[in-house]
């Protein structure tokens, strides 16, 4: 049943990571929106039946290639455009458009440093315009491909923000699509690796979560893998979490690395070493990996206190143990003052008030008997 509730949260969240990337097979659409993009496919294309760029290049070469914006809206618009590397998010699946994914290490080439676009386009009510993509190819030949994406995004003017009814709030209606481009020098297959490059416990939706980056550091893509990953202590074969992906919805871009989640809710982190278990399977092969790492007492308390499914108890018990620490000292304090109030009063008492009884050996005082 638990396994069950697990493959549904990760299918839920596929489609949802899913549906805020665009896919290779759908790089373009039209909607209900202002603009619809079309790549305009060159003699260098691979395969012309595609939406997306698959070009064939030569070291060296420049090519300007082409998407065709067509304004669907019923007004003139201006878009941008904007160049970035394809990536993959937590879910498995492969995003062409820019985010907050950082460029993997073994990334040799990015799509944004080897083409270029113009800033901003205009096209008039009903009309279409040619966005041109200068591509520069690098000199020296490389193996694999590079893969990023094209996306145009509408510019807003400050009157189409919508107001909420709300000072100082609106919502900004934002228009963006993308078209994907792959681009390599020859058609030469590149044999698949993966690599577990860390493992770490982190907040997920401010719920606990350990998270294991999982590398494809190789120029191709890896289709149709299935992720499984479990947690041990260090040195123990006894499975503590464990999490996998939907049967083989997980895509690697290439050159990226996915943090894959093991998400475990409202269970404190506790410190100590602890082992990352992965296997990989895709393009034929299987890969089963594991990296080890440490929690330390000051990372496990952090993580908790902010996990939102915790409730941390108010410290009864230490606030008990300092109001008893406070009322002693305050005991004492008041002790040792009537100690020198009495000290100090009878020090205050001259012997001529005093009579000597030589036969008793008492000494009596003299003064008022409201003093005795």
């Amino acid at each position: 049943m638990n396994n069950f509730i697990k493959k549904i949260k990760i299918m839920l969240l596929v489609a949802l990571l899913a549906s805020t990337c665009i896919p290779l097979m759908n790089a373009y659409a039209k909607d209900d929106l202002r603009f619809m993009l079309m790549p305009i496919t060159p003699s260098t294309q691979v395969d012309a039946d595609v939406g997306w760029f698959d070009l064939l290049l030569a070291p060296g070469v420049t090519e300007t290639v082409y998407i065709n914006v067509t304004n669907i809206s019923d007004r003139d618009i201006t878009v941008e455009a904007s160049l970035s590397p394809a990536t993959t998010n937590m879910a498995g699946s492969v995003e062409y458009r820019p985010n907050d994914i950082p460029p993997d290490e073994t990334l040799l080439h990015n799509l944004a440093d080897i083409a270029t676009v113009p800033e901003t386009l205009f096209i008039p009510q009903g009309g279409q315009t040619l966005l041109p993509i200068e591509i520069n190819m690098p000199e020296a030949e490389f193996q694999g491909m590079i893969a990023g994406g094209i996306t145009v995004q509408e510019v807003e003017s400050e009157e189409e923000v919508v107001d909420q009814g709300t000072p100082g709030m609106g919502v900004e209606n934002e228009v963006r699509k993308t078209v994907a481009m792959i681009i390599r020098n020859d058609l030469a297959t590149v044999a698949p690796d993966v690599n577990l490059t860390s493992a770490w416990p982190e907040l997920f939706n401010y719920r606990n979560a350990f998270f294991a980056a999982i590398q494809n550091p190789e120029p191709r893509f890896i289709g149709s893998a299935t992720v499984e990953a479990y947690v041990t202590e260090m040195g123990s074969a006894e499975v503590l979490f464990s999490e996998a992906s939907v049967s083989e919805a997980v895509q690697f871009a290439p050159n990226t690395t996915m943090n894959f989640p093991i998400v475990i809710e409202e269970v404190e982190f506790v410190p100590g070493w602890y082992t990352m278990h992965v296997m990989v399977s895709g393009a034929g092969e299987v890969w089963e990996l594991s990296y080890d790492f440490y929690i330390s007492q000051a990372d496990a308390d952090a993580l908790n206190d902010a996990n939102i499914l915790i409730e941390n108890e108010f410290p009864w018990l230490m606030i008990i143990i300092g109001l008893l620490i406070l009322a002693l000292i305050l005991i004492i304090f008041l002790i040792l003052l009537l100690k020198r109030r009495k000290k100090k009063k009878n020090d205050s008492k001259g012997d001529d008030d005093y009579y000597y009884d030589e036969e008793t050996g008492h000494r009596y005082y003299l003064g008022d008997e409201d003093d005795d």
